[in-house]
Parts: structure tokens; C-alpha cells; sequence
């Protein structure tokens, strides 16, 4: 018996049935937009290390982090705070490329928390640090 033929007896005309009612039933559900696009870095916070050595395996678990970062960009990233760097963001996030996610709902950051809340269905409260200056936002 061929469990992949589409036409007579046997398993396959059944297991379409089965299948297409269960999309029918899950219409309604799946009637949410998409969701918007992120991309973003991990920033690390200090390992212990003090002086140079430290500032070089910040560095090194920087770049280990986030594979594709270039020494400049790293060198930048590490005076900003521990947190989510927003490399790029759709308009409709409320959070801009340049922006560093550090607490969400009183939690510290990482990029599969921010994913979570971004999947969610509740809203979240994030700490953003934008040049400096730290703002509340809502979200999504």
C-alpha cells in the first residue's frame, strides 16, 4: 500500500481530508499580521577582567557572540550597555536601528527574550538606551 497515492483506497485521500479540516478548523487563528522584523547583536557585559586583558576578552566573547562583527564595529559596541544591540528595525517596532534593549519587563535583555516578546500575545515594557539617554517603551 502506497501511504502517498492521492487517488483510491488507502491512506492518502483520508490524511488530506484530515489535514484540510484541521487547517479549517485553525482559519481564524492564524489571522494575526506578521510580526516585524529585527536584527540584532548581543552586547555582553564585563567578564571580570580588568585593564587591558579584560578589555580584550570582552572583545573576543563580543565577536564570539555575534559571528560576522567586524573589529571596528566591536570596538564601538563595547562602550555601549549589556543588552541587545538593534542593528535594524521596521518602522512599526518602536525601536530604531542604533538602540540598545537592556531590560525587559525588569529583566535583563537578551535577544531570545526580546524574540519571545516579540512572539507574544501580552505587551511588554522594554528599557531602551538610545545615545545615552535611557526611554520606557511599550511593546509590541
Amino acid at each position: 500500500m502506497d501511504p502517498f497515492r492521492t487517488e483510491g483506497e488507502g491512506p492518502g485521500p483520508l490524511l488530506d481530508r484530515v489535514l484540510e479540516d484541521a487547517l479549517a478548523g485553525l482559519e481564524g487563528r492564524w489571522a494575526r499580521p506578521p510580526l516585524p522584523a529585527l536584527d540584532s547583536w548581543r552586547l555582553l557585559g564585563s567578564s571580570g577582567g580588568m585593564g587591558l586583558e579584560g578589555e580584550v576578552r570582552r572583545l573576543a566573547e563580543l565577536r564570539l557572540a555575534n559571528p560576522g562583527l567586524g573589529e571596528d564595529e566591536a570596538a564601538r559596541l563595547m562602550r555601549r550597555p549589556t543588552g541587545v544591540f538593534i542593528r535594524a528595525a521596521e518602522v512599526t517596532t518602536r525601536l530604531h536601528s542604533g538602540d540598545v534593549v537592556i531590560r525587559i519587563d525588569d529583566t535583563p535583555a537578551s535577544p531570545e527574550s526580546l524574540d519571545r516578546a516579540r512572539q507574544g500575545t501580552r505587551e511588554v515594557r522594554l528599557e531602551v538606551d538610545a545615545a545615552g539617554s535611557v526611554r520606557r517603551v511599550r511593546w509590541p
